[in-house]
């Protein structure tokens, strides 16, 4: 036992460093554990080496295959994957179609040949029996497989993931992890026929994939993705250097692994870029796209490793799949760093915008993304993790026809969206701006509360030491106020939560605690904006639904005509105000609202026409026509 945990310990070990130096060379970081893998194997004696084959140490490398098929399962969502690239469901279809059978057949002719002893009886089966067999069967469906990671580091490495190429490779990698489980599945039954053993491992490894889809449809998902994550960090590394160390090199299987690995190279270029030709991407496009779906990773050495643990597939496959794993993302990676040239658009071509922050550091960068994509996740949107490592991370967040792409790179952070979509995740980052603002606060409470009590100790000192139709239907059903008046920034925002609670009865369960909500959130930062607007807003489960109100400051009273401590970025005297109140836990589209507004009042036009309104029909017919 004390032997296993010291394999397993130093599998990890081995893996992060591996995996550090693979970062640092700019190639994934799963290259890293499988190369020092086949290192430490190709190094150990022989008697450790022998262990290595053993049921325990097999044990901890199925158990890994296991939770890794569970979270590639739990991060694939078929249903937006077709949505959003019908042209990935053609390619991945179109390119794992032609994997499997050229996989399969390159094994049924070289296996006998390079391995005679062992394989000599597929020479004397004809092709329709051979191809069934467990090994052929096996290399064929290792063949299918794409590494959604090594895809998206890739094309984000050459800012190309949020394009139309990006959103055909991603979501035809997802479609072909899930064609690699299913064609497992369907050649389970088949090899059932030879030993129970196959049909065993692939029930292990499709109850693995269907568990985290299942989970991956539901409320769950979030805190299973977040549990999980710690390990997978340890767990998908040592499962890459598992792998490496199980296999037993010799020049017959380095040669079947490099004929193998280009059959797998060419399938794949040919079998996706032709698709994408036909869907428009042109022809440089359509390489890219082929090049993109090229690499393959976790799936490909699950089956390998499943099969080689089963006692049906023999080290020589195992050997092959890790050849075929490195230089197939080998090949790509290079490729593509010399593949220059726009391409074709393709179809559903929306131009993207980018915005970009550089953090303090990484601790930072790190957090503000987790908090931003869980933002996003109560707005309804579906997050999807492609990358997730310590030097990198890429989150793609969907909705509809909303699209996104979210990138941490060391401590730079971008954004990547449609014009329409800007305002939305602007709004977001202001969200978790506001919402790091009063964790700092509230942290430092009890530090100030105890610096006080010292001071007060102590004698005194000599001296001091939505969709945007969505959104406006929301605000069109807004309280209209045309004539509004206040003293002060309180009072103003006291009463327009009465007339929401008076308009609205059934909508607010507790006046109190909703104005406690939005004056908190006045306090870890002013909604006051620029050219008199303002926005003042709270989120509390004492509300049931977005409501709101839009007044028109009338202080014609007052001295300058002002609410004279109402703060405004430029100090400009405050003449339009939208309160907007919404629920905490259940899914509405707040921030689609914030965005709708703040994108309304930034046109002159928009605010100087509803500035004109002089009754509440005329503010409302003003919202309606901004939503036509």
């Amino acid at each position: 036992m004390a032997f296993l945990v010291l394999q397993a310990g130093g599998a990890v070990l081995a893996a992060t460093v591996g995996g550090m130096a693979a970062s640092a060379a700019g190639l994934p970081t799963m290259l890293g554990g499988l190369l020092v893998g086949i290192a430490a194997g190709l190094c150990m004696p022989d008697h450790v080496g022998a262990a290595l084959h053993g049921a325990a140490f097999c044990g901890v490398a199925t158990i890994a295959a296991v939770l890794v098929l569970f979270r590639l399962g739990l991060e694939a969502d078929l249903r937006i994957c077709v949505r959003r690239s019908f042209a990935g469901l053609s390619a991945a279809i179109c390119g794992a179609a032609l994997s499997f059978v050229l996989g399969d057949v390159c094994a049924v002719c070289l296996l006998p040949t390079l391995f005679e002893s062992e394989f000599g009886y597929l020479a004397q089966l004809p092709l329709s029996a051979a191809w069934s067999e467990a090994t052929p069967l096996c290399m064929g469906i290792a063949a299918v497989a794409t590494s959604a990671s090594m895809a998206a580091k890739m094309f984000a490495g050459r800012g190309r993931i949020a394009t139309d190429e990006g959103a055909c490779v991603m979501s035809g990698a997802l479609i072909d992890n899930a064609l690699c489980i299913a064609a497992l599945a369907a050649c389970g039954v088949v090899a059932a026929e030879h030993t129970m053993a196959a049909s065993a491992m692939a029930a292990v490894a499709v109850s693995a994939y269907v568990a985290g889809g299942v989970f991956g449809r539901t409320r769950w998902r979030g805190v299973l993705e977040e549990s999980l994550a710690p390990v997978g960090a340890l767990v998908a590394p040592a499962f890459f250097c598992m792998a490496g160390m199980l296999v037993e090199w010799s020049w017959p299987m380095l040669g079947f692994g490099l004929a193998y690995a280009l059959v797998a190279v060419v399938a794949k270029v040919v079998g996706c870029a032709f698709p994408s030709l036909v869907f428009g991407f042109g022809a440089t496009g359509a390489l890219r796209v082929g090049l993109g779906m090229t690499p393959r990773g976790e799936a490909a050495l699950v089956v390998a490793c499943l099969g080689l643990v089963g006692g049906f597939v023999p080290t020589e496959a195992l050997g092959a799949v890790a050849v075929m794993v490195l230089l197939s993302a080998v090949v790509s990676h290079f490729a593509l760093m010399g593949l220059r040239g726009r391409g074709g658009r393709g179809p559903g071509a929306d131009e993207q915008q980018k915005v970009a922050f550089e953090l303090p550091d990484v601790r930072v960068a790190k957090f503000v993304i987790r908090r931003l994509v869980n933002e996003l996740r109560r707005e309804g949107f579906k997050a999807i993790r492609h990358v997730d490592e310590p030097a990198l991370s890429i989150w793609q967040m969907v909705m509809g026809p909303k699209d996104m792409i979210l990138t941490r790179r060391g401590r730079s952070f971008q954004m990547e969206c449609s014009q329409a979509d800007e305002a939305v995740v602007s709004q977001a980052w202001m969200e978790v701006v506001s919402e790091m603002s009063e964790l700092a606060r509230t942290i430092s409470r009890p530090v100030l509360r105890r610096s006080e009590a010292i001071k007060a100790e102590r004698p005194a000192p000599a001296r001091p030491a939505v969709a945007p139709s969505d959104a406006a239907r929301c605000v069109q059903n807004y309280v209209m106020e045309p004539s509004f008046r206040a003293h002060s920034k309180r009072e103003a925002i006291e009463r327009l939560i009465a007339l929401v609670a008076e308009r609205y009865p059934d909508s607010i369960k507790n006046v109190d605690l909703v104005r406690k909500a939005v004056f908190a959130r006045e306090e870890s930062m002013p909604t006051g904006l620029n050219n008199g607007v303002a926005v003042p807003h709270g989120r509390t489960d004492e509300v049931t639904d977005v409501v709101g109100v839009v007044a028109l400051v009338d202080n014609s009273e007052n001295e300058n005509g002002i609410i004279p401590d109402y703060e405004m970025i430029d100090h400009s005297k405050v003449q339009i105000i939208v309160l907007t109140l919404a629920p905490e836990s259940i899914r509405t589209p707040y921030l689609q609202v914030m965005a709708f507004i703040s994108q309304l009042m930034r046109s002159e036009e928009s605010r100087e026409a509803l500035l004109a309104c002089t009754t509440a029909d005329e503010m409302r017919r003003f919202f309606r026509s901004a939503n036509e």
